[in-house]
């Protein structure tokens, strides 16, 4: 027992020594063949060290430097964010100044349209009276010569007053009772002709008069019409100027126009297009996001209807960049494209026995066109029968179609507002545009009636791709008189 515990005890002692020795052995191999890990690790914390001092007495040095920098440079950002800001504000102002010129010279020479049109026909009237009056006298002319004849052979052999011989007494009786019946009537003759030659000079004094009034109204007309022209161009230079992808966006338009097989699919292209590259995207999107509003604030009950005084407020910023009202809130806001007399009614049966999707409305030669309502421009340019068709995009599914321009003054993808000019109708059929100029005057210097040869505009409003009675969005008396 005790020999077993001893032999133990010796093997026990053995290995602890043996372990012992071998961790010398090993310790001392480590640093004879590694010699360079602890001077590897006493470098790299001497490095740390290092690090943790130097810079703490360069950045007292450095950072008013790298301060005064931070500083410069920030300040140097916010004098160009003010010179953009101050530039966006002086074209916003310069936008709305040209908008509210362009509106008003074109409500203006809208103005002088009606006039014009007015004038004329009542020196048409005019006119048509004064040849009936010289009719009248031409085929009373035998009766008249008469008349005066006799009037001055009686002149010239007056019948005795005083007393005569029995044979003249006999002859003044006679005559006597010969004038007791000519007289009466020759009175009423005598006195028609003076009325009518009284009437025949008041309606020549009229009609110089309405003629010179109507030169006059004509040159300004003739002076608004070319100040819009400038207008325009100077509106025209400045977007394309701040915006060249107009002009790529109009290429893509006229593209699709000629590969699309119906309107309905050219409006369908051009508004995607739209939608990415213009605000009208972002206002589609508002509209939903107002219409669930009104959902959740009013539930099926009607949303409250603004008054027509807050209606008309909203038209008054020229500067603004988005539609005023939403298309189906403007009824009874928005003003004819337009003066002119409306020859076919929405649903109306045209030659062919089809109602008619639109309006159309006989229009002046060179009538100025307005924009019914704020929108985008969608199309302009020609499209199969449909010739010069501008079409604009109100927002919220609705368009409106303008075709039978002569010339189209907006760019694809401009934004308008109401009562913008947009375009100009055509010469009318067998008039040259010196004709016009020169009132297209006949023989007698009377204008010629060429009314039926007068251009015509067709105007048709959509929504969501179908055709809608437009009736209930024109103001108080602008619907179109028959």
């Amino acid at each position: 027992m005790i020999k077993t515990d001893f032999f133990q005890i010796k093997f026990y002692a053995c290995n602890w020594l043996s372990l012992a020795v071998l961790i010398c052995v090993l310790s001392g191999i480590s640093y004879s063949i590694f010699p360079s890990i602890g001077f590897i690790q006493t470098a790299n914390a001497q490095s740390d060290d290092d690090d943790n001092v130097t810079p703490q007495t360069e950045t007292s040095e450095q950072m008013r430097k790298r301060l005064a920098d931070e500083k410069r440079k920030l300040q140097a950002i916010q004098s160009k964010r003010k010179g953009v800001n101050k530039q966006v504000k002086e074209l916003d102002v310069e936008r709305g100044r040209l908008n509210k010129l362009l509106i008003e010279y074109a409500q203006r020479i809208q103005k002088s349209e009606g006039n014009l049109t007015s004038l004329e026909s009542k020196l048409s009237n005019l006119h048509n009276k004064e040849d009936k009056l010289r009719q009248s006298m031409l085929k009373r002319r035998v009766a008249i010569a008469d008349m005066l004849g006799l009037l001055q052979r009686m002149a010239r052999n007056p019948p005795p007053i005083m007393a005569t011989h029995r044979d003249d007494s006999l002859k003044m009786v006679r005559s006597a009772m010969l004038m007791s019946n000519i007289l009466p009537k020759l009175k009423t003759q005598a006195d028609s002709l003076k009325s009518e030659l009284t009437n025949l000079v008041s309606l020549k004094t009229t009609i110089t008069k309405q003629s010179e009034q109507l030169r006059i109204q004509n040159a300004e007309m003739e002076s608004d019409q070319l100040r819009v022209k400038e207008l325009l161009q100077e509106k025209n230079s400045r977007i394309l100027s701040h915006n060249k992808e107009l002009q790529e966006f109009e290429q893509r338009a006229k593209s699709h126009s000629k590969s699309v097989a119906s309107l309905g699919d050219l409006i369908a292209k051009v508004d995607l297009e739209m939608k990415r590259k213009t605000e009208l995207g972002a206002y589609e999107n508002q509209l939903v996001v107002d219409e669930k509003l009104a959902k959740e604030k009013f539930g099926n009950k009607a949303a409250v209807e603004l008054t027509p005084d807050e209606k008309r407020k909203a038209f008054i910023d020229p500067g603004r960049i988005k539609p005023a009202l939403p298309f189906g809130k403007a009824k009874q806001t928005l003003s004819l494209p337009v003066r002119g007399k409306q020859l076919r009614r929405f649903g109306d049966k045209d030659k062919y026995g089809s109602a008619s999707k639109g309006i159309s409305m006989q229009t002046r030669a060179n009538a100025q066109i307005t924009s019914p309502s704020d929108g985008w421009i969608a199309y302009a340019g020609k499209f199969r029968s449909y010739g010069q068709l501008l079409i604009i995009n109100a927002g919220g599914g609705y368009h409106i179609l303008l075709a039978g321009l002569d010339r189209i003054d907006v760019k694809t993808s401009q934004f308008v507002l109401a009562g913008e000019p947009i375009g100009v109708m055509k010469e009318p059929d067998g008039f040259s545009a010196a004709d016009n100029k020169a009132k297209a005057k006949g023989k007698n210097g009377k204008k010629e009636s060429k009314t039926s040869s007068n251009p015509v505009l067709y105007v048709e409003f959509r929504k969501d791709g179908r055709p809608i009675d437009p009736n209930p969005w024109w103001s108080g008396n602008q619907v179109a008189s028959d």
